[in-house]
């Protein structure tokens, strides 16, 4: 990747001309950037510019970047709430590289690629925050962290799981949303269960194969236990600050922060359980199993 100055101008530009079509993700993106030149005035190349400075200096300060990555409905947006909220980090949401700039890093340099990557989180965040000496918190869900942990020059990573039969249930039924953006509000409840289940199988068989520096439970997160904020304490490198996160946590999940389903009661058929217990046993066994592990680590 050559003239990252000029890519990311002209990405600050018109970023619908790299995604290709995904119109939800351009916007989102679009949407940034706009309140970005608002707030300081700038034109896209000297926006760019100031960016990348920026992003040099994270890089020589190894200020890291944190990837909380899961299947969705399973607390990313609590854990992010919590550690914005504890220790001031620069919470990101859900960031994603365009098809057309995953194709640049794909042929460029290691040290142009990982600075582009700083440059491309620092345009996501804030804009009052693109100056804070703290970490950077993405919650892409990436099984693997495709495209991002390669060109990351300092990160760290945890993976975030939930029931597997809940998850897979909160995906089918409660996201009304995202499955009318899918295009699968004709599909039965039972063919889009099945689909789901078959993602869900696919996603967790690949981020259980990746080296996760850490994981945690969304069932735990919820339970507010005081282990948990350590947990937290302990990969977020601030053990120090526990009682600080422990604090964040219990009025996150008070407060509703977890991002947990909110609309009316939703009755769901126990035969379409039977069929998620019934092809997650797999999935569900390797829940439970580090699940276990690391309550026994904590005690």
């Amino acid at each position: 990747m050559q003239h990252i100055d000029k890519i990311l101008a002209s990405y600050i530009k018109c970023p619908s001309s790299f995604w290709e079509g995904n119109e939800r993700q351009a916007s989102k993106s679009s949407e940034r950037i706009c309140k970005l030149r608002s707030y300081y005035g700038l034109g896209e190349e000297s926006l760019s510019k100031i960016i990348i400075a920026i992003a040099k200096e994270r890089i020589n300060e190894e200020l890291p970047t944190i990837y909380v990555s899961s299947f969705g409905s399973s607390g990313s947006h609590l854990l992010q709430h919590v550690l914005v909220d504890s220790l001031g980090f620069i919470g990101l949401g859900e960031i994603y590289l365009p098809p057309k700039i995953e194709r640049l890093l794909k042929d460029g340099e290691d040290a142009t690629n990982k600075l582009f990557v700083e440059s491309y989180h620092l345009l996501h965040s804030g804009p009052e925050r693109i100056f804070a000496k703290k970490e950077i918190i993405n919650t892409a869900h990436k099984a693997k962290l495709q495209g991002f942990s390669s060109n990351t020059a300092t990160y760290s990573s945890a993976f975030l799981l939930r029931n597997p039969v809940d998850l897979v249930m909160s995906r089918t039924f409660r996201k009304g949303e995202y499955r009318n953006y899918l295009g699968k509000e004709g599909v039965s409840d039972k063919e889009y269960l099945k689909e789901n289940l078959v993602k869900t199988k696919r996603f967790y068989d690949a981020a259980l194969s990746y080296p996760y520096d850490q994981y945690f439970f969304y069932e735990d997160l919820l339970s507010c236990d005081y282990e948990v904020s350590v947990s937290i304490a302990k990969f977020a490198k601030r053990f120090n600050s526990k009682d600080a996160i422990h604090e964040a946590l219990k009025k996150a999940v008070s407060n509703g922060a977890s991002n947990k389903y909110k609309g009316p009661d939703i009755t769901i058929d126990d035969a379409y359980y039977s069929i998620a217990k019934s092809e997650l046993v797999s999935v569900l066994g390797e829940f439970h199993k580090i699940r276990e592990e690391y309550r026994a680590m904590s005690t």
